[in-house]
């Protein structure tokens, strides 16, 4: 069986490290929220929107160039 190395904990990004609880903390929420039917899952695209702007893309952007300086990309082992 092949598993996929995912290459996030290949780098070191203190943008993610600084960021991502928190932010992975409102996308919980939300999707806690959606699944009990407290929210409609039509407010995944805005969930998402919402993960972006609160730091989300700035995360994203600086793991993408950490990796791409590294020439480190996910794999199957």
């Amino acid at each position: 069986v092949k598993v996929y190395v995912d290459p996030i904990h290949r780098v070191h990004s203190d943008v993610f490290n600084a960021k991502q609880s928190e932010l992975q903390k409102g996308v919980n929420t939300r999707q806690v929220k959606m699944i009990f039917g407290q929210e409609p899952l039509e407010s995944w695209d805005a969930m998402v929107e919402e993960y972006l702007r609160s730091g989300g893309q700035e995360v994203i952007d600086d793991v993408n160039r950490l990796m791409r300086e590294a020439g480190i990309a996910g794999e199957w082992e």
